[in-house]
């Protein structure tokens, strides 16, 4: 055996570990894929540069957004938790892998200039809106009140206007 090729295969664990983490929702993928197979077999379509720098950076943001949830959430195990992921980007969205994921594929679509993203996009996220529903209701059951706090007090997207009398808010 090499000198450090056990320190490179820990490394190696750590990362499968890690990337296995990483919740991939197959709509987003398959109308990803769709709406670039569906774009082939239709007229070239030209993208304005501006269309395209917003896309982009759509897309930018929500791949950050993920490698933040990601960050957050290692310690955990999101299989099976034995904890509720509360800091990082969970402090604001219950749900800011499948945020990034939306944010990724709807960019992707602007900046490729894909009609058909208006199309697979909506039909994507209500898929995974229905697995995080039930996702949710298994975190209930897992951790009860804890989660029912978080819940109520994170929203499962985005919370779009505050309120000035929120129970949850954080003083400081």
């Amino acid at each position: 055996m090499e000198p450090g090729s056990a320190a490179v295969d820990n490394r190696i664990a750590r990362w499968r570990r890690g990337l296995s983490n990483v919740p991939v929702p197959v709509p987003h993928l398959a109308g990803l894929g769709a709406a670039v197979l569906l774009g082939r077999l239709g007229a070239a379509h030209r993208q304005t540069p501006a269309a395209a720098a917003c896309g982009t950076l759509l897309a930018g943001s929500g791949v950050l957004l993920a490698a933040a949830a990601w960050r957050a959430a290692r310690p955990v195990d999101l299989a099976c938790p034995q904890a509720l992921v509360v800091s990082g980007p969970y402090r604001l969205s219950r749900n800011p892998m499948y945020l990034a994921w939306l944010l990724f594929h709807a960019g992707t679509g602007i900046a490729a200039g894909s009609d058909w993203t208006a199309l697979t996009l909506p039909a994507a996220a209500l898929l995974v809106h229905r697995a995080i529903r039930d996702e949710e209701r298994r975190l209930l059951e897992e951790f009860g009140s804890r989660y029912a706090h978080y819940a109520a007090c994170t929203p499962r997207y985005l919370r779009l206007c505050t309120t000035p009398k929120n129970p949850c808010a954080r003083d400081g």
